[in-house]
């Protein structure tokens, strides 16, 4: 089983194996210590030094650490282009309490240019194979000669309870694509201080307002040694420490920062410190999509369309990562009114910062769908440009016609298909096999544009029309289709040799009206298939 040590051992150890496969040394900004020598099958060695390479060192047993900063710097790196893989091991007992991984940079040291990080950093299952995932691997694919490389590794971790004072060692392991590995080594350690025989701290933090601030993150420093927690739902905190001084400081993204400094812990005692910080003004940012996240949609006349704006905030002015903002009244409008017909223009944001609004079309034309929010002090945010999307709403018509041959004998049902390309265009819009008498029909056309209509005969025989014009909203275009050389089937029109011996008009052929097809094939004055066709019709 790994100890927490190994966990952030891991993490240095695999900035040692970068080094010692290429030929290089790890060290750490911060006042030199003992450092570990790793050496690679081929010779080359490395070497970790430094007092700061975990940041927070020291902290009380139950504290939860966001951000715990690793930091380390692996020099003369023989950079070649290849993904090379980092494993930072921690020890199962800190794995176990809950380790999340929150980022990890490498860059070059005497120019602050990022080095690629070729995977981002997952938690796996280390090298002991236990199923805990205790391990911190990612991959980095360096390409600039010999270099040096600063590294640094964010993990949130929850320290496990302890009888007495521990420290947990922290590994780090480097496989190298293109050549020797380093193997698994402790190279720092993560002490974890018993607070039996201490005291407290506890406390509110509110804002200016006097409301509760739920999920600060509440940290207490002193004697080399950290404590951290976070605030619950009514803004409370408290934190069990080592008999001490201490400073307070709480944070909270959105806030501003307060301290509260010099806070003296005495044996079983408990020392009360509220703290207020101030909500900083919030900046956002919106992107509207249309249907399913397209940034344009295309509806037929009376369709629909759904709009989604997505809102994302951060404090106005800083760096900080944009996050979804949740509980955002927004305002979706139009550019052009007469188009679209909204359900609703003013909606909620949900847990996501995504809120829907669906627009009925109206009329034909174009508009752009736009959102707005304002920020808790007035200040107005609104999309522009590749921000917002467009909605075409276009009107229909029809087209339709006859498949014939060049002596106007109409195709039979299913003998050609029909497919509707937009003219100056090789993408088929539609298809449709014709029917009784040759006909083909299409409906819902979008409106404005010319047409190509091609038949294709199952024997492989084609034939086109073009309209005229481009079609109308709401009106029939007919254009008949001539395909030269096509025989209908059967011959002589298919039906129309039914029709042929249907003399007296009555619905179907009678007895005696097969008997006369019967004799006009004997005379080959029809084909064997025009004569099943009339047999058919009286079996029918």
């Amino acid at each position: 089983m790994t100890r927490p040590t190994d966990k952030l051992r891991g993490l240095f150890l695999a900035m040692i194996m970068v080094l010692s496969v290429m030929g290089g040394s790890i060290a750490f900004a911060g006042t030199a210590a003992a450092a570990n020598t790793v050496t690679s099958g081929a010779g080359n060695s490395g070497d970790i030094a430094g007092n700061t390479a975990i940041d927070p060192a020291s902290v009380t047993e139950g504290s939860n650490i966001d951000n715990h900063i690793i930091r380390f710097t692996v020099t003369d790196v023989q950079t070649d282009g290849d993904s090379d893989t980092v494993n930072v091991t921690v020890a199962n007992e800190i794995a176990q309490e809950g380790l999340s991984v929150n980022g990890v940079s490498a860059e070059f040291a005497n120019n602050d240019n990022q080095v690629s990080i070729s995977s981002s950093a997952e938690l796996v299952d280390g090298p002991d194979g236990d199923g805990v995932d205790d391990t911190i691997q990612f991959g980095i694919q360096p390409d600039d000669g010999v270099r040096d490389i600063e590294f640094q590794v964010d993990v949130t971790t929850n320290a496990p309870s302890v009888t007495s004072t521990t420290n947990y060692g922290i590994s780090a392991s480097f496989v190298d694509s293109g050549g020797d590995d380093i193997a698994s080594t402790t190279f720092t350690q993560l002490e974890v201080v018993d607070t039996a025989n201490g005291g407290y701290l506890s406390g509110r933090v509110s804002d200016t307002q006097n409301d509760d601030v739920a999920n600060a993150i509440v940290r207490a420093t002193g004697g080399g040694v950290t404590a951290s927690t976070r605030t619950n739902a009514d803004g409370e905190y408290t934190l069990r420490v080592p008999v001490g001084t201490y400073d307070i400081t709480v944070e909270r993204r959105g806030y501003t920062t307060a301290t509260a400094n010099d806070n003296e812990v005495d044996q079983g005692q408990t020392t009360t410190a509220n703290l207020v910080i101030e909500q900083l003004p919030t900046e956002y940012r919106l992107d509207v999509t249309v249907d399913n996240g397209n940034k344009t949609a295309n509806i037929a006349s009376e369709g629909t369309a759904n709009a989604t704006v997505t809102v994302e905030q951060r404090p106005r002015g800083s760096t900080d990562a944009w996050l979804p903002a949740g509980d955002q009244d927004v305002t979706l409008e139009l550019t052009n009114n007469d188009i679209l017909d909204p359900n609703s223009t003013t909606v909620t944001t949900d847990s996501n910062g995504d809120a829907t609004v669906e627009f009925q079309a109206e009329n034909i034309g174009n508009t752009n769908v736009t959102a707005s929010t304002e920020a808790n002090d007035g200040t107005p945010y609104s999309t522009s440009n590749s921000e917002e999307a467009t909605v075409s709403v276009y009107g229909v018509g029809e087209i339709t016609g006859d498949v014939v041959n060049e002596d106007d004998d109409e195709l039979a049902a299913g003998q050609a298909t029909v497919s509707l390309y937009r003219l100056g265009t090789n993408n088929v819009v539609a298809t449709s096999e014709i029917g009784q008498g040759g006909s083909y029909v299409f409906t819902n056309v979008p409106s404005g544009f010319e047409y190509r209509m091609v038949a294709t005969t199952d024997g492989g025989l084609s034939g086109s029309a073009v309209t005229e014009n481009p079609i109308d909203a709401g009106n029939t275009t007919t254009n008949d289709i001539v395909v030269t050389g096509a025989e209908p089937s059967p011959p002589n029109g298919g039906n129309s040799v039914v029709d042929q011996f249907d003399t007296n008009g009555e619905a179907g052929i009678q007895p005696g009206e097969a008997q006369d097809a019967i004799a006009a094939l004997n005379n080959n004055q029809i084909d064997p298939s025009g004569a099943q066709a009339v047999i058919a019709a009286l079996n029918s």
